[in-house]
């Protein structure tokens, strides 16, 4: 969350301008925002902390907010976002020009879906849980997509690439695949990749995994790559149960 929340900051920069900032939530991701404020020269622009449940002679109720163009506001929270972007709106604030906030949002069997921060899904996840975090990630998925129980989270400016007739395939009802793709990170399938189910691909930041056309994964499979490192699967592979990529 750190990192995807000081990358929204340092995007909002040019909108905070001459005005102060807010900072909603008082959970301990209030402290780290005002770190992140300071990390970025911006530590005397910080106003105060403002919360809907907590109020103390540090943080103060939301109302104070209802005065758009004074304040520009850092959500701190993960949750309730719907609420209170709907708040935000009500008071004449604009997304991104004057609030932002750490994005998360689940897709699952949404075809086609875009969002207003840029993050986007071109063609049929199937029943792939797909979870946005952040900003301007794109999921691009080919014909004849199969898979069950996968689980795929998408940080900032994250690229996954599924090509045609790929399959995710389970031993047992229980098995569950899981995607997570970090900030700046690619995952490239290619036509006809098989991958069972039970298994982890992880891309950290600006990492990226490659498999190429027709390989098959067994479970329990791990495949890792580190930031900015690739891990890259040839054509036409059969690969065997308890495989490991670093």
């Amino acid at each position: 969350m750190y990192n995807t929340t000081l990358n929204l900051i340092r995007g909002a920069l040019p909108n905070v301008k001459k005005r102060k900032i807010v900072i909603w939530g008082a959970g301990k991701g209030a402290q780290e925002t005002i770190n992140m404020l300071a990390s970025e020269g911006l530590g005397d622009r910080f106003a105060f902390i403002v919360d809907s449940k907590v109020q103390s002679p540090s943080v103060k109720n939301i109302d104070v907010l209802n005065c758009k163009g004074k304040y520009y506001v850092v959500v701190s929270i993960s949750g309730y976002h719907p609420e209170i972007e709907d708040q935000l709106m009500r008071w004449g604030y604009e997304p991104e020009l004057d609030y932002c906030y750490y994005y998360k949002r689940y897709v699952e069997g949404i075809s086609d879906y875009s969002d207003k921060l840029g993050n986007r899904v071109d063609g049929d996840p199937g029943k792939a849980e797909i979870c946005f975090v952040g900003r301007d990630a794109r999921v691009k998925i080919g014909t004849g997509f199969l898979c069950s129980n996968l689980k795929i989270l998408m940080e900032t400016g994250a690229s996954l690439e599924i090509g045609e007739n790929v399959r995710i395939f389970n031993e047992t009802s229980n098995d569950c695949a899981r995607w997570k793709l970090k900030e700046g990170s690619v995952m490239i399938l290619r036509n006809n990749v098989s991958l069972q189910s039970k298994g982890l691909i992880y891309c950290a930041s600006h990492g990226g995994v490659y498999i190429d056309d027709g390989t098959t994964i067994l479970s329990n499979h791990r495949i890792v790559a580190s930031s900015k490192g690739r891990v890259a699967i040839g054509k036409d592979c059969l690969i065997s149960h308890d495989f490991a990529a670093y």
